[in-house]
């Protein structure tokens, strides 16, 4: 099969990889936009000392296939085991995140006491109203750390009102953060269970030993560049896609043409659209975020406070136009 895989970050990777592993028929085009594979996986070396990811990034996952793609690719890129670091700035304080031991106690006596209101005066919803992220948030942690933290950080991130935030962002960024399934704190209750009745859990992560998060997806290309059944084309684009009998007529930007039984698109949605003859009046008004990272090289003298150094500081306050600090020499010094 000639197969047309659209987008050369972990998506169009991991898709190219696999359609062209082992005894198959495939001829696999991976076209990427940008110069450099990758997407916002990519590692960035300075001074050939200091390597810094596109946002921390590290593996984890409870799935056997998807861990034994990581450690197939890691056989090319050698991983190492490394404990989790993540904090919140928080009411001007650091807290540990997940929330450990008597952290909660850290909180402002004010604070605690509206926070112990919450939990003995839950709010309840209709399954509808729990669509929104804002009434989903404060029937899980109430009103006060939903006002204090979870909103201002959230409409800093998303850039966009609580209003319009769906209850899935929610759901979604908690299991992400929580990592393990027996250390809860999705909920006030299950916060002070923790604080109270606190567990010993590992939440360990694969990370490559050289490069940064993103020498593993150069080696995933790295792998795949002897194979000619894998052809790897940066600094182009799909301009057309024409459905044709047999299949679809790609119309690249460089001027080439490939026909190809199938396409896997894993770019941005108005994209596709356009290059199926979707005129821009009838696009979908799809919002999409850039990210800025600053990357800076700094004594280890200069840090003012040493409780802020972990793999990612989450920065709650609204005022702030920063949402995340890492330091990547914790990556692999955690």
């Amino acid at each position: 099969m000639r197969i047309l895989v659209v987008g050369g970050g972990p998506s169009g990777l991991v898709a190219s990889y696999n359609l062209s592993k082992g005894d198959t028929d495939n001829d696999v085009l991976l076209v990427e936009q940008q110069a450099r594979l990758g997407g916002l996986a990519k590692s960035y070396v300075y001074n050939e000392d200091y390597v810094f990811d596109t946002g921390p990034k590290r593996f984890h996952t409870e799935d056997e296939e998807v861990l034994e793609f990581i450690h197939e690719i890691g056989l090319a890129c050698a991983l190492t085991t490394i404990d989790r670091s993540s904090k919140v700035h928080f009411l001007n304080k650091i807290f540990n995140w997940p929330l450990k031991g008597k952290e909660l106690l850290k909180l402002p006596p004010l604070t605690c006491i509206k926070s112990a209101r919450d939990l003995l005066k839950p709010k309840s919803f209709t399954d509808e109203e729990l669509l929104l992220f804002e009434n989903y948030i404060i029937m899980k942690y109430g009103e006060t750390l939903y006002e204090l933290f979870f909103k201002p950080y959230t409409e800093k991130f998303l850039q966009q009102s609580i209003k319009d935030i769906h209850s899935d962002w929610a759901t979604t960024g908690i299991n992400r953060s929580i990592i393990n399934k027996e250390h809860k704190g999705n909920s006030l209750v299950e916060l002070v269970q923790r604080v109270l009745l606190p567990q010993s859990v590992d939440a360990n992560f694969l990370y490559p030993e050289k490069g940064g998060y993103g020498a593993f997806w150069d080696a995933c290309a790295d792998l795949m560049e002897p194979n000619p059944s894998v052809k790897m084309m940066t600094s182009t684009t799909v301009k057309e896609l024409q459905a044709q009998d047999n299949g679809v007529s790609a119309t690249l930007s460089n001027g080439d043409k490939m026909e190809c039984d199938y396409v896997m698109w894993s770019g941005r949605l108005p994209d596709l659209l356009g290059t199926i003859g979707v005129e821009e009046a009838r696009l979908p008004k799809l919002e999409y975020l850039d990210t800025v990272f600053l990357d800076l090289v700094f004594e280890e003298k200069d840090i003012r406070s040493k409780k802020a150094v972990c793999q990612w500081l989450y920065v709650s306050s609204g005022d702030l136009s920063i949402s995340r600090i890492s330091f990547p020499k914790c990556m692999l010094e955690s």
